[in-house]
């Protein structure tokens, strides 16, 4: 377990740290400052997701005794990091990768962020997580993160009008299109963890028979 926890951690942080140095090197940002550039790049979601992945995987790896890392070892909370970071690949593939012009090393820092990263933490959750700790309303709980980032997001965009995704960008779509998008959105991370609840609770009763 450990073991692959410090696999996916180092992957992880890899994929977080080339994509942070082509966010600063980014040519076609010449007329954003560095520390507006350093703010759009805390502001995507697949740096959240990719960062909760890190920073749990991390914890397993190298600090497994420590409150932090028994915390996060908790089936609803490392259920939680998947549906995220599930959804980080598949908004990614449905409406970003066709319209992102990736090329080098940023190409290859997408890949790990959008692809690998969540395929390896999945295969995590499905081996290690402890299933029988979710709950059928920790879906609603879950909701807390990607609910408080749509706010930021928008809040964000109407500061400084910039918007991370362009089916939240209210200067583009206006306020009812891009509140209806970022609805459907919170439905998808919904969807996704009922899904893994349910998924959880097939797997977890698998185990007790064959325990038994």
């Amino acid at each position: 377990m450990r073991r692959f926890a410090a696999l996916i951690a180092v992957i992880a942080w890899v994929g977080l740290a080339m994509q942070f140095a082509w966010a600063i090197s980014n040519p076609a940002a010449q007329d954003v400052d560095v520390a507006e550039r350093i703010i759009r790049y805390f502001s995507f979601f697949t740096v959240v997701g990719n960062g909760i992945i890190a920073i749990i995987s991390t914890a397993i790896a190298f600090a497994p005794s420590s409150r932090f890392s028994q915390r996060v070892q908790h089936g609803s909370i490392l259920t939680a990091a998947a549906v995220y970071i599930s959804i980080v690949a598949v908004v990614y593939s449905l409406f970003l990768r066709s319209v992102v012009n990736a090329q080098g090393w940023h190409l290859i820092s997408d890949h790990i962020v959008h692809d690998i990263v969540p395929v390896v933490f999945v295969l995590f959750w499905l081996v290690y997580a402890p299933k029988r700790d979710v709950r059928w309303l920790d879906p609603l709980k879950w909701l807390v993160v990607p609910v408080i980032y749509m706010a930021y997001c928008l809040a964000r965009g109407a500061i400084g009008n910039w918007y991370p995704y362009w089916f939240a960008d209210v200067t583009k779509l206006g306020y009812p299109t891009a509140l209806r998008n970022a609805g459907l959105v919170l439905i998808a991370f919904l969807i996704f963890g009922f899904i893994y609840a349910a998924i959880a609770k097939v797997l977890s009763r698998t185990a007790n028979s064959v325990s038994t």
